[in-house]
């Protein structure tokens, strides 16, 4: 009985190793998504070139305008005068002008006592003045006074009080202490009152009325379905045609000698 195993077990091993096994083809997998092309933008916008401006031109100071001379020759006349016996002013001008010749006086009164008069001429050949006064310098005679000599007030005499002495307190001697004369306790009687519970009448239940609140479901909006893309695969290769398995030998068993 064992040789037939190992004999069966032979043709077996022969017929494998003759015979390797075959496979499945490999899967055909749906071929990648082709995507869009990215979007075209228009194109970046096209500015101006910038503005040229012209070279400064050179700085031309302004020539200088001159006054023109009047058209009429001027012509005028004014005077003042200040007279103050109580304060001692004295003063006045007085001018006159026609064209270019003028003429002029004026008179103050100086800290003398004079009085300056000024008489002027002013033409074409300059400012011309003649200086007179009038009246004699005078100058009091001013006599040194020393300031007088402040005595100071002697303060009024205001004796120095004596100093405050507090008296001494004076204490009462203290009494003999006598004790209170001692009581026994002794407690009030008690009466305590009777007990005279008042009858118990408990209030009839009434229970609030129930009103239940109409039933309103929510409308239902059922979702849409929107399927997924579906991509079309490119043609699978033909599958290889496979070769029938050989059928194997039968197996004899050899007769036993």
């Amino acid at each position: 009985m064992s040789y037939k195993l190992a004999v069966a077990a032979a043709l077996v091993a022969l017929c494998l190793g003759s015979h390797p096994p075959r496979y499945a083809p490999r899967p055909s997998y749906a071929p990648k998504p082709s995507y869009a092309p990215p979007p075209s933008y228009e194109p970046k916008p096209s500015y101006a070139p910038p503005p040229s401006y012209d070279a400064p031109k050179a700085y031309k100071a302004p020539e200088p305008k001159y006054h023109e001379e009047p058209v009429a020759p001027p012509k005028y006349d004014f005077n003042y005068a200040v007279k103050d016996d109580y304060s001692g002013a004295d003063l006045g001008h007085s001018e006159t002008r026609d064209g270019y010749q003028t003429t002029g006086e004026y008179r103050v009164q100086l800290p003398d006592g004079r009085v300056q008069v000024v008489t002027y001429t002013a033409d074409k050949d300059g400012y011309h003045a003649e200086v007179n006064y009038e009246g004699e310098a005078t100058y009091p005679e001013h006599t040194y006074k020393p300031a007088p000599a402040y005595k100071p007030t002697a303060a009024p005499y205001e004796p120095t009080p004596a100093p405050y002495e507090a008296p001494e307190p004076a204490y009462a001697a203290p009494s003999a202490y006598e004790p209170a004369p001692y009581s026994p306790y002794q407690p009030e009687p008690y009466h305590p009152s009777p007990y005279d519970p008042s009858p118990y009448h408990p209030a009839p239940y009434q229970p609030e009325p129930y009103h239940p609140a109409p039933y309103r479901p929510a409308p239902y909006h059922p979702p849409t379905y929107n399927p997924a893309p579906h991509y079309q695969p490119a043609a699978a290769k033909a599958a290889e045609p496979e070769e029938a398995p050989e059928e194997a030998a039968p197996v004899t068993e050899a007769a036993a000698e």
